[in-house]
């Protein structure tokens, strides 16, 4: 599987997710939604990747920006908290552009205490953003691996747990038996096929169709799919 395959899975994926959150009610919707959380961690890897290979690194970063703060009225739109457009955080690109910085830092930034404190105060805004804490330990941990391919599994291992954990301990307090480990499974779900596509399928390269369709598509389809289900959503109260 070429890069821009896994993407369009993976913009395929958080599609689901969005409308189990937005327009369905269980158990569907938590089937959809168990299904997103193949999107996350893959986009954080390509993050990682990403910043290695791509050729303006100012350039990759102001476009997250730019689609970040375009993308936070849809956002907003999509998922209210008591009345249309409140904010209640901020949107996935802006969590992939702090990530970006925390790369950046993690290359760039040799000085101990600076270092230190700029990826905490990175680290710290993602807590503000969707995907909040999880994003920045997938970026460090595949950060942490590397080219190393025996340090990718566990990478792929401990994103996976990172993932499932919270939701493990949640469903803990409100199911048990059949139950719980059906709720378990499903979360795991996602990323764990993630991890195989990513570790057993990757070819390591991006597709060489429509290589500028391909690249502003994942951009423009964030926005685009939120305004339209935040639209739905609303219409549907």
């Amino acid at each position: 599987m070429t890069r821009d395959t896994i993407k369009y899975m993976a913009v395929f994926a958080m599609l689901l997710n969005h409308m189990g959150m937005i327009l369905l009610k269980p158990p569907l919707s938590e089937i959809f939604i168990d299904i997103g959380y193949f999107t996350a961690v893959v986009m954080c890897r390509f993050l990682v990747e990403g910043y290695q290979y791509t050729r303006s690194k100012k350039q990759y970063g102001l476009r997250l920006l730019l689609f970040a703060l375009l993308s936070q009225i849809p956002y907003s739109l999509a998922f209210p908290e008591n009345r249309i457009l409140s904010v209640r955080e901020l949107n996935m690109l802006f969590t992939l552009f702090f990530c970006f910085l925390l790369i950046h830092v993690y290359y760039t930034c040799f000085e101990p205490e600076k270092r230190g404190l700029y990826m905490s105060l990175l680290v710290l805004a993602c807590f503000f953003c969707d995907w909040s804490c999880m994003a920045p330990a997938f970026v460090f941990l595949f950060l942490w691996a590397g080219d190393k391919r025996e340090k990718e599994y566990k990478a792929w291992i401990f994103s996976v747990l990172i993932i499932v954990v919270p939701h493990f301990l949640y469903y803990l307090d409100n199911c048990s038996g059949p139950e719980l480990l059906w709720h378990t499974l499903g979360t795991a779900a996602g990323p764990a096929a993630a991890a195989v596509c990513m570790l057993f399928l990757y070819n390591g390269r991006k597709s060489e169709r429509f290589p500028c369709f391909n690249k502003w598509f994942f951009y423009c389809f964030y926005p685009a799919h939120l305004l339209i289900l935040g639209l739905l959503g609303q219409l549907t109260k």
